[in-house]
């Protein structure tokens, strides 16, 4: 009956927190406001840029998800004529996400793409 209690417990205690994880949106709109952009400004071709602030347009994706972040930006930065930017948010830490940022970093190095990276925790 122990082993039962325990495991409702931990089972119980994992929903809780995959239901008050934070999606990538909620990081986003948190971000934007601390900065003054405007949240999901819509560009001519209806697409969206998550945060758009005077001189910046914003990308905000998952770590594993690097390389959406950077080509998003990119193409914000073409519509826009604005500087180009990557939030990278990291969920907990992981050495994969440490992977991720990394190969972010590398290949935007690597190929002088005009986007700069930023971390989100």
């Amino acid at each position: 009956m122990n082993k039962l209690s325990m495991l409702l417990g931990i089972l119980l205690l994992s929903m809780s927190f995959i239901a008050h994880a934070k999606s990538e949106s909620e990081y986003a709109e948190e971000h934007c406001s601390k900065i003054k952009g405007q949240l999901e400004h819509v560009l001519k071709d209806s697409t969206r840029v998550d945060c758009l602030t005077e001189y910046d347009a914003i990308e905000y994706d998952f770590t594993n998800k690097w390389y959406e972040c950077i080509t998003q930006a990119l193409y914000y930065r073409k519509m826009t004529g604005m500087q180009a930017l990557c939030g990278l948010i990291r969920k907990n830490g992981t050495y994969i996400e440490t992977e991720h940022i990394q190969r972010a970093l590398d290949t935007v190095k690597e190929y002088n793409i005009p986007v700069y990276i930023f971390i989100i925790r």
